[in-house]
């Protein structure tokens, strides 16, 4: 406790001592152990109780005992020694019989200290306990021992025990052993860092820091900062001195602020130079960096580096000092760039050019850059013409860039004036350099003054003698090598226009080394068709790493036109213009043009090009990528026709729901109105108006209310819909015929056109497709029409064809008249289509010989435009303007020859790949399949799929999806149209990458209703990505669980519920009962009570079994051992009532045996339950019906196991009273 403070609680008294009056309380000396000390009368005696607390354990032990005291022991070798209770006889007067002591006390206990061990060394003669307890007790006499037993083990090599003897032989008074080690070592030489430590601490202790300053003189000491730190408690100037030794001169600063001392730091940073000029910058820095302001003027720190010739240090120094840029150190910067000026001329270049200081003398610093070679420089500082004159026409030391950018800073005069010095001085070296100059600022400074710098008549004459010789290429290549390479654009077209051989063009572009304007070369190449002739070209100007986009915008160019791998080198240069590359693609290859835009983020023209070619699946991913919410709101406008939504088709009542956030109660009412098939399901119809019709109607279907699914299409319009519920579920014509006079909706007579074909009712159908103005089927209203002799109809049906589209089939017609021999007939059709060579033949036949030649002539100019279309083609933007004419004038084998011509063309791009292929969709279907699989990769996929759809070739669209990566519409368009499309091999490998979950099951309902002998094969493929559930519920619904037994046991291992249900439902139905009961044992999780009792009234006894065995696996032994008496099935029973582990149930079973009168079963019941029979309840039994014989066994061994237990129990009891009479007699 210290002066007020309470006193604090260190622990709790022990129960031995809550009665006890205390007496004593001891503590040991480092407060870790407590011992309370008290007296209580116990049985007319004085009990002593004692109490040892241990502080850092926290806990308490009782002793019994009147006394206790702590000590402390040093004992040798034994780090944990056990402490034994000792019982001793203490003495007590005879007078005091009846006292006890309560403390002990010993007044004085010693030896003779300068006797004992030469008394052990000479009369016990043990030099080893002599050393022991000499070293143990610090006791004299033993010092010849100490130099005997560390020379000996010096020489055994344990060295760590030798230190030991050494460290505790001398007594106290002598001179320390360090100490007098410390002494040689300065008598021979000097200390190092860690031994003048030790030395400094005992030394000053001591009051004698002469001897230390002695030594520092000397330099017998290792300065450091650590002695520093130890000698500035002692003495300043000392630790200063120290610190200036040790080179760590920021302890000077810091400690002489801390006590206010001022100290010479001139003087100090000198001789810090002397020792150390890194340590002597840091200081300086130091120094005039300080918080409180330099401690010392900069110039006169640039002195103390000058005056040693530290250039390098001074230079670092300042370019710190100075860092901030002020007026004020104008002379500074000046002093900084004349001493590196005079002495490293590459620092001062680097200052300069970093352009660090504003305030400096630049005409001084302008003409010592001269004398140091720096022209460059100089001429950035000079302002007098004279003096730029008569540096700059040093070319050869001067940059060339920089000398014609340097023109740019000076007035039209001043420039005139320094070429004509140039020119001057040495027109040979500075011609070159003049010209680009001249080039570069020809508008400035006007060609009327830049021609009067050369002689006219000159090059006139130079320009005659070269005509007149016939050496045009050599004043060419001067003209665009040495006079003005700008103008190569130009020549190069000119050559061009002229049939110049493309060798001699190469040639000469590759002989030009002055600049040449890339954009314009392309543009005066690219506007003649010839832009591949600068591959070479271009190609060295990559390699030389120009960074102009003009470059690479033509290299993407020729790479996209001779498809040349254009992807990778749109997605990998980054050097190319994406909007100007992006316009180029557009018509050639959208998904080039979609990787351009990508690669600069042109966002609106990426979005335009992939909402243009239906390449949707490529802009969600990345506008997903972007994460620019201004880009998704552009391309979720309302005005965007690709993601436009009509709020008026949203009914109040979804608004209603929707608004309390309850999407999951709409969903159930509107299928509950459905799904419920309830006589006011059509009230419903007709009094609701508000609901999602299509999505309301389809559930319907599903549900097989078809009438009420035509109601509501009916109701809300949807006229397509509505007639293929008649068509297709309610299966009547004559109904959809009458709707389709009621609503008169092309769609809708162009579906019952359809129906009707198909239904044979040829004359019904032609006039329908002809109300409708559909002439999309007609081929099979040809081929039906043919073949049943409805040709007047089928004329009819023709004519309004013609009229909508050009189709090979409908072309074909003609043919087949001429083939017939109806030549009026094939006339009339080849003049319609203009098959002027097909007219030609035709009119022969019927004698109209004028007429055939006019047809002939016409024919043959279709060579011609083939010629010229090779041409155009491979222009994307033209590609579509010829199409269409030939379109629209019949040609169409025309345009397909010419297309094929073209796709060997060099420059055929994506554009005409993917017209031909729409053609072949439209006029040639036999060929589109080979030209798919031969060109995909070439093709714009998404439109090709179009026009497969629009032709019904689904074959084709699947091959399509498929390398798409559309592999959810293949396989739906599979499962559509699978008469064409569906094969089971390809299905698989398509079905495991869908994404969409639920067309799994779609594929699995397919197979279920087209292909049921494959499903299991299906299955498998799917097993990974199924819910099981899900399977069985589809399958039990559709009563068709058996077509997938394979399946269900594959799958059996995830013990899943409704798998288990549906196989062992199977099971029972094939009457397989071990399998069946391999299934129970195997997977629990199946509904046990409910198959139980379904079993428990099968007709075959085996399926009764598994009932018993069901209830008895539920512990219901009371159900189970009854049916397995039913069955008589008495192993059974038993072994489940020795199972139940119930006394009861067996005494029950043994009484029914006793009244059925089956003694053996009663028997092997005694025998199987015989833990849990009672002897008594046996005994009676026997007795009273006569099976003590058959009761004998168990009776037997029952008196066996008494007769046993009563042994055991003598034979312990007679052993605990041995050991009772054993603890009594030792008591006693």
């Amino acid at each position: 406790m210290d002066g007020d403070s309470q006193p604090t609680k260190v622990f709790d008294r022990h129960a031995s001592l809550q009665s006890a009056q205390i007496i004593n309380y001891r503590v040991n000396s480092d407060e870790k152990w407590m011992v309370l000390v008290g007296i209580s009368a116990e049985d007319g005696r004085v009990a002593g109780h004692m109490q040892l607390f241990s502080k850092e354990r926290q806990v308490s032990q009782p002793i019994e005992g009147h006394a206790a005291a702590f000590a402390t022991l040093l004992l040798e070798n034994d780090e944990n020694p056990q402490f034994a209770k000792r019982t001793v006889d203490v003495f007590f007067p005879a007078e005091a019989s009846t006292d006890f002591p309560v403390a002990m006390q010993v007044l004085s206990v010693c030896v003779d200290e300068n006797n004992i061990i030469p008394y052990i060394m000479t009369t016990l003669n043990n030099p080893d306990l002599a050393v022991r307890v000499a070293t143990r007790c610090n006791l004299p006499g033993a010092e010849e021992l100490y130099v005997k037993k560390f020379m000996e083990l010096y020489a055994a090599g344990q060295y760590n025990e030798a230190a030991k003897v050494a460290a505790n032989g001398p007594r106290p008074g002598t001179l320390s052993p360090i100490l007098q080690y410390f002494g040689i070592i300065l008598e021979k030489g000097e200390l190092n860092k860690y031994e003048s430590l030790e030395l400094a601490r005992p030394v000053l202790a001591q009051g004698r820091k002469q001897l230390l300053e002695k030594w520092l003189k000397e330099d017998k000491l290792e300065c450091s900062e650590e002695l520093g730190d130890i000698v500035r408690q002692y003495d300043l100037t000392l630790a200063l001195s120290v610190y200036l030794r040790a080179n760590v001169p920021n302890k000077i600063v810091l400690y002489a602020k801390k006590v206010g001392f001022q100290p010479d730091y001139p003087s100090l940073l000198q001789k810090i130079m002397r020792l150390d000029p890194d340590k002597g910058g840091e200081f300086a820095a130091m120094l005039a960096t300080d918080e409180s302001g330099p401690l010392v003027d900069i110039e006169r720190i640039v002195d103390v580096f000058m005056s040693q010739n530290l250039i390098q240090q001074a230079t670092s120094f300042l370019l710190d000092a100075l860092k901030d840029n002020k007026p004020e150190q104008a002379h500074l910067q000046t002093r900084l760039l004349e001493m590196n000026l005079m002495h490293a001329p590459q620092v001062a270049d680097a200052i300069l050019g970093n352009e660090m200081f504003s305030y400096y003398d630049k005409p001084s610093i302008a003409s010592l850059c001269e004398r140091a070679g720096l022209l460059q420089r100089a001429l950035e500082h000079y302002t007098d013409i004279n003096d730029i004159k008569r540096v700059i026409v040093h070319t050869q030391s001067l940059n060339t860039d920089f000398v014609i950018n340097y023109f740019g800073n000076l007035s039209v005069d001043q420039s005139l004036d320094v070429l004509k010095e140039m020119l001057k001085v040495n027109i040979r070296q500075n011609l070159q350099i003049v010209v680009q100059i001249a080039t570069k600022y020809s508008e400035q400074l006007q060609p009327l003054n830049l021609i009067q710098f050369t002689d006219p008549d000159v090059v006139f004459k130079y320009i005659q003698a070269a005509v007149k010789t016939g050496q045009i290429k050599e004043y060419i290549e001067v003209y665009v090598q040495k006079v003005n390479s700008a103008r190569t654009p130009a020549v190069v077209g000119g050559l061009l226009d002229v049939d110049c051989d493309e060798i001699v063009i190469k040639n000469l572009l590759s002989s030009v080394t002055g600049h040449v304007p890339v954009d314009q070369l392309v543009q005066e190449v690219e506007k003649r068709n010839r832009l591949k002739l600068l591959l070479p070209w271009l190609e060295q100007r990559v390699n030389e790493n120009s960074q102009d986009p003009a470059v690479f915008n033509a290299l993407a160019k020729i790479y996209i036109d001779s498809n040349n791998n254009p992807e990778a080198f749109l997605r990998e240069n980054t050097l190319y213009d994406s909007l100007a590359i992006g316009t180029y693609c557009e018509k050639r290859d959208p998904y080039l043009a979609f990787i351009a835009y990508q690669r600069g983020q042109c966002d609106h023209e990426l979005v335009k090009v992939t909402n243009e070619n239906s390449m949707f699946k490529h802009q969600a991913r990345y506008l997903i990528k972007r994460r620019d919410l201004t880009l998704w709101a552009h391309v979720l406008d309302p005005n965007n026709m690709y993601q436009s939504i009509d709020p008026e088709d949203v009914s109040v009542t979804v608004k209603a729901f929707m608004a309390a956030d309850l999407p999951i109660e709409l969903i159930e009412l509107l299928e509950k109105l459905i799904l419920d098939n309830t006589a006011f399901m059509m009230d419903f119809i007709n009094k609701l108006s508000n609901f999602d019709a299509p999505d309301v109607a389809e559930i319907a279907v599903k549900n097989g209310l078809f009438e009420e699914a035509f109601t509501i299409y009916k109701k809300h319009d949807e006229n397509t819909s509505a007639i293929n519920v008649l068509i297709e579920h309610i299966g009547s014509i004559d109904r959809a015929s009458e709707f389709a006079e009621s609503c008169n909706n092309p769609e809708v007579w162009s579906r019952l056109a359809k129906a009707q074909i198909e239904g044979l009712r040829i004359k019904d159908s032609i006039d329908s497709y002809i109300r409708a103005d559909d002439p999309s089927n007609f081929n099979e209203v040809i081929d039906i029409s043919s073949r049943a002799g409805k040709h007047e109809e089928l004329v009819k049906y023709l004519q309004m064809c013609r009229k909508k589209l050009r189709e090979p089939v409908v072309d074909r017609v003609g043919d087949r008249c001429y083939d017939e021999g109806l030549y009026a007939a094939a006339k009339i059709l080849f003049q319609s289509i203009s098959n002027w060579a097909r007219l030609a033949s035709t009119l022969v036949h019927l004698g109209e010989y004028q007429a055939a030649v006019d047809s002939a002539r016409k024919a043959s100019k279709f060579r011609l435009a083939h010629i010229c279309g090779l041409s155009l083609i491979v222009h994307a933007e033209e590609l579509q303007d010829i199409i269409r004419r030939y379109e629209y004038n019949g040609y169409i084998d025309e345009i397909l020859s010419l297309l094929e011509a073209g796709l060997g063309l060099e420059r055929a791009h994506m554009g005409m790949f993917t017209e031909l292929a729409i053609l072949y969709t439209k006029y040639r279907p036999e060929k589109t399949d080979e030209h798919l699989r031969l060109f995909w990769s070439r093709l714009n996929i998404s439109k090709v799929i179009r026009a497969c759809d629009e032709a019904h070739l689904w074959k084709e669209m699947v091959f399509l999806y498929e390398n798409y990566d559309e592999f959810d519409n293949a396989a739906l368009a599979m499962m559509n149209h699978a008469a064409d499309a569906w094969e089971h091999s390809r299905f698989k490998d398509i079905i495991v990458k869908v994404s969409n979950v639920e067309i799994y099951y779609k594929a699995l309902k397919f197979y279920m209703d087209e292909h049921p002998l494959l499903l299991n094969d299906l299955l498998v493929a799917l097993t990974p990505r199924i819910d099981h559930t899900r399977v069985v519920q589809m399958f039990h619904k559709a009563d068709n669980l058996p077509l997938i037994k394979s399946y269900l046991i594959s799958v059996q291992e995830t013990n899943n519920e409704a798998v288990n249900d549906a196989y062992n439902d199977i099971l029972i139905e094939e009457e397989d009962y071990k399998s069946l009961r391999d299934s129970i044992d195997s997977f629990d999780k199946f509904d046990n009570i409910s198959l139980a009792k379904r079993l428990e009234k099968h007709e075959l006894l085996e399926f009764r079994r598994i009932a018993a065995h069901l209830y008895k696996k539920n512990k219901r032994w009371a159900q189970s051992i009854s049916l397995s008496k039913e069955d008589r099935l008495f192993k059974d029973a038993i072994e489940t009532a020795s199972e139940s582990r119930s006394t009861e149930i067996v005494d029950e079973l043994l009484e029914y045996f006793v009244q059925i009168g089956n003694k053996e079963c009663f028997t092997a019941c005694l025998y199987t339950c015989y833990d849990l029979v009672r002897p008594d309840v046996v005994l009676e039994l026997a007795w009273r019906h006569g099976l003590s014989d058959f009761a004998m066994p168990y009776l037997i061994q029952v008196m066996r196991e008494f007769s046993t237990k009563i042994d055991m129990l003598e034979k312990a009891n007679d052993d605990r009273t041995k050991r009772e009479q054993e603890r009594e007699k030792s008591e006693s």
